[in-house]
């Protein structure tokens, strides 16, 4: 090896000190920035858990206020299928009586007279008749009136679910 002047001997141990300090604080920066990338990486799969969770427990809600819905439509779909056959028994019920007092009428040889004292058997049929067909148009136009508004009551519950949902605020 030549021996190097004094210079230069401290210029190359310097130039040597230089660079194992660069190395070093390379090497310290690259563990500093590598841990900081776990640290992000770790808040990132954190928060992508929270996210899932977030969403699973409104989709649980939502499902479960879709069931209340579809019970509370049931409950009112069978009150509204006893109020019509309870109609159906009187509507019934009337006819027979009708039909009862006609026939006792006609059977005593004198048709009843009404107030005008016209006969009163084939009136009282074609009245008790046409009750009938009111009773039945009544209990259709009921049944469509009633199912409209239950489709509206069930578009304003979904719409008010989805709405919830969006933002996160459906409550069980």
């Amino acid at each position: 090896m030549i021996p190097l002047p004094l210079p230069y001997l401290r210029l190359a141990l310097a130039a040597a000190a230089l660079s194992a300090a660069a190395a070093a604080g390379w090497t310290l920066e690259h563990w500093r920035l590598g841990a900081k990338v776990a640290r992000m990486e770790r808040d990132a799969e954190q928060a992508a858990r929270q996210a899932s969770e977030t969403a699973r427990e409104n989709e649980r809600l939502g499902r479960m206020a879709r069931d209340r819905s579809l019970d509370d439509a049931h409950r009112r779909l069978t009150t509204a299928h006893a109020a019509a056959r309870s109609a159906d028994d009187v509507a019934g019920q009337l006819r027979q009586h009708i039909a009862q007092l006609a026939a006792e009428y006609q059977a005593g040889g004198r048709p009843a007279p009404l107030g005008s004292g016209v006969a009163a058997g084939p009136a009282v049929m074609v009245h008790a008749d046409v009750l009938g067909w009111l009773a039945t148009y009544g209990r259709e136009a009921a049944a469509a009136a009633q199912a409209a508004h239950d489709a509206a009551i069930q578009c304003g519950i979904e719409y008010g679910i989805a709405r919830g949902i969006r933002r996160g605020e459906v409550k069980p």
